[in-house]
């Protein structure tokens, strides 16, 4: 559960966009990513950059954050937080409209995707920088929605409903289809939308894990900064999957 608002010292929003007079027709929008991060792959970049092209007919898309997750996830192959802070800094540092919120991970717990995404559109209203807030994942992640086990109905629902999703095509996911067998997706239909996917890309940090485990190449899967401070810290060493 979130403890504390999200301050100037979790994330750096100088890098967003100001609305110009010729794109203010259209609202602003913010892309948020949540995920474990361990570690970021180019894939996890490319959906920023995909899901800008794919909306920028609705939003005038300002900006994107990446929020890795809180240690107590505890998923398998997680590297502590700080890790994969500095990971996802290293590799948004050339980005001209993409940055990383450190919010998540320093509550005193795991925090609930739907209170990141209302955590950082107030923070956003506080500095004078309103914008819509878009959950941006792959079509995997929207599949998992029907999981009341994990994703509790009334919190996808909001998710949905006060926010939105720009959800990536991925392979052997039909996202039309997702939607229709989820009875909390469909009357939110027009707030789902699809990004296509022009490059085939199934990198994932499982992938990415399994090869250093295995003292293979991660060259051209994960930015260079990455892959240097990898090896710098002697991360992934032990061949562990689970988490993306």
């Amino acid at each position: 559960m979130a403890t504390g608002a999200v301050t100037g010292d979790d994330v750096d929003v100088s890098k967003f966009a100001v609305p110009s007079s010729s794109s203010s027709s259209m609202p602003a929008c913010v892309l948020v990513a949540c995920g474990s991060f361990s570690p970021v792959t180019n894939f996890h970049l490319r959906l920023f950059e995909d899901a800008r092209d794919a909306l920028r007919d609705r939003f005038h898309v300002v900006g994107g954050v990446m929020s890795p997750v809180h240690d107590h996830y505890q998923k398998v192959g997680l590297v502590p937080f700080q890790h994969r802070l500095a990971m996802l800094q290293l590799a948004v540092e050339d980005s001209s409209w993409v940055t990383v919120s450190g919010w998540e991970g320093r509550q005193t717990a795991w925090t609930r995707t739907v209170d990141v995404l209302s955590a950082h559109k107030t923070y956003l209203e506080a500095v004078g920088r309103p914008a819509r807030v878009l959950l941006v994942c792959g079509a995997d992640l929207l599949d998992k929605f029907s999981d009341a086990d994990v994703w509790p109905p009334d919190q996808v629902q909001r998710i949905v409903s006060e926010f939105g999703v720009a959800v990536m095509e991925r392979t052997g996911c039909s996202i039309e289809a997702i939607i229709d067998a989820n009875p909390l997706l469909k009357p939110a239909r027009d707030n789902i939308f699809p990004v296509a996917r022009p490059v085939v890309n199934d990198i994932s940090s499982t992938i990415v894990r399994k090869l250093l485990a295995d003292r293979r190449s991660i060259k051209y899967l994960v930015p260079d900064l990455v892959a240097a401070y990898i090896a710098q810290h002697n991360l992934y060493r032990h061949n562990t999957i689970g988490c993306v």
